[in-house]
This record gives C-alpha cells, structure tokens and sequence, in this order.
C-alpha cells in the first residue's frame, strides 16, 4: 500500500470512524438511536466509499452503500422525534401562560 496516495488516509479515518460508532453502541457509550452513532456511520461509510471508487473496488461498495441510507433513515428520524419533541414543549409552555 502507498501511503502517498491520500486516499489511503481517507479510507482509514472512514474505517476508524465506522468501527468507533459500532464499539461505542455495543459497550452502551451510545445508543441505537444516537445522533453520533448515525453521523459517525454516515461519514465514515461515505468516507470508505470515496476510497472505494478510487480503489475500484466496487464488489463491497453496497455494504457502504446501505450503511450510509440506514444511518440516514436513522438521522431523519432523530430530526422528526425531535421536531415531535419541541412542539409538545411549546404547547406545554402556551398552555402554562393561559
């Protein structure tokens, strides 16, 4: 392997970024539903699939392809449990000034 190809180096940091995200949810440092968990899956896998193309190596791209979709779906469902979230606190906080 050359490392004066820095795609190397981002193909690295996508496997450091996605092994973390897995380690930290499995010894319970974060959950499932993590907003860190879902942005270190997302990047690390878009990471990895950058290194991929460049690397040709199109055989494992799908795996990073459905990680990244996954971690997404993840995301957006963060957003809307949250959006949930802050709207029953403000009609909490509108109620409490009536």
């Amino acid at each position: 392997m050359n490392w004066s190809d820095p795609y190397h180096y981002v193909g690295a940091v996508g496997v450091v970024l996605v092994l973390v995200g897995i380690w930290r949810t499995s010894s319970g440092k974060w959950r499932q539903n993590s907003v860190w968990y879902e942005l270190d899956t997302i990047v690390g896998a878009g990471l990895l699939l950058l290194y991929q193309i460049h690397m040709k190596a199109y055989i494992v791209m799908p795996i990073n392809i459905a990680l990244v979709i996954i971690s997404f779906r993840g995301l957006s469902s963060f957003a809307e449990r949250y959006a949930v979230r802050e709207k029953k606190q403000i009609v909490k906080r509108l109620k409490k000034k009536r």
